[in-house]
């Protein structure tokens, strides 16, 4: 009898221990929310890449102009309502985009950058991440390559932040592997659609562009 009232006064021990249900289900509300929000931020789960190439794609506008050597194709990003970022050097005579001239409010050579103002309709415009590439972080290249009239999505790992492969270029990102001609201009994003670095040089397998924050820089002081 001794023994079987000293068992019961455990068991009734160990039940006035446990927590009510209401806390119970907080806390594993918390830790699963904590758990999600780890493997988001460490990329082992990343948005639909289809949904995000069709969000960004549009965004962005085929820039085009013809001269003596012949026909260029260029891709352009919406920025703002009615204007249009593309690389500078795409502008070899009159840039026109999609089909309407456009005017140019801003170019620099050496950050190879250009604004066009042209009517942009509804297009949404694109958003630019605040925060730099790491190395071998997975982005997607986007673009009109070979002068396709619908986009092409390339999917690119970083080879270097900061970097210049040559004395004549500003500090950029470098990718992995190299860009498709006709991309020139368009954005190159990170796994949530947002402007990392534009498409502006290949090389050797490996493709180059300045980043976003390069990019933010170059479009202060426009209307």
């Amino acid at each position: 009898m001794p023994i079987k009232t000293l068992r019961q006064k455990t068991i009734r021990s160990k039940a006035s221990r446990r927590l009510p249900n209401g806390s119970r289900n907080k806390i594993l509300g918390v830790c699963v929310l904590t758990i999600l929000l780890l493997i988001l931020s460490f990329g082992l789960v990343r948005p639909n890449p289809h949904a995000m190439v069709t969000r960004v794609a549009a965004s962005l506008v085929q820039v085009t102009s013809d001269d003596d050597a012949g026909h260029h194709v260029c891709t352009g990003i919406v920025v703002a309502p009615q204007r249009v970022l593309t690389a500078a050097h795409c502008l070899t005579a009159t840039p026109v985009v999609n089909g309407t001239i456009a005017q140019v409010r801003k170019v620099d050579p050496y950050y190879d950058l250009m604004l066009l103002q042209v009517e942009t309709a509804t297009r949404p415009q694109m958003t630019f991440r605040y925060t730099e590439v790491i190395r071998f972080e997975p982005l997607t290249a986007i673009g009109y390559a070979f002068g396709l009239p619908a986009v092409t999505a390339l999917s690119v790992r970083v080879l270097g932040t900061s970097l210049a492969p040559l004395p004549t270029l500003p500090p950029g990102i470098l990718v992995q592997p190299n860009y498709i001609g006709g991309m020139s201009g368009g954005p190159v994003v990170d796994v949530r659609g947002r402007i990392v670095s534009m498409v502006q040089e290949s090389n050797e397998g490996v493709g180059y562009g300045v980043g976003s924050l390069l990019m933010q820089a170059f479009l202060l002081g426009t209307d």
